[in-house]
């Protein structure tokens, strides 16, 4: 059976308990040495939305960025969104 999923895409984030210090004062009032949130990294990996498409704004094909007409778009591959799903078999 093929299912489609969707690929989550993160990316680091300033962590918002220590405001990316990884230590010290952080959102609690209180005093760490290492943030216990980020683990005193100062950021932290996070979901990021779909967003449309730059090549194609979003319409999966027709007259994209590079002046030429597709039916599929070549970078988004006709979903419409910059992170796009992929087929997984069982």
């Amino acid at each position: 059976m093929t299912k489609i999923q969707p690929f989550i895409h993160y990316a680091p984030e300033t962590c918002a308990f220590c405001s990316g210090n990884g230590s010290g004062r952080c959102r609690d009032g209180n005093i760490y040495e290492l943030c216990p949130v980020c683990n005193g990294i100062g950021t932290v990996l996070v979901a990021q939305e779909p967003k449309k498409c730059a090549f194609c704004s979003g319409g999966g094909g027709g007259l994209c960025k590079d002046g030429y007409v597709y039916d599929r778009c070549p970078v988004c591959k006709g979903s419409g969104w910059a992170y796009v799903y992929e087929e997984e078999t069982e």
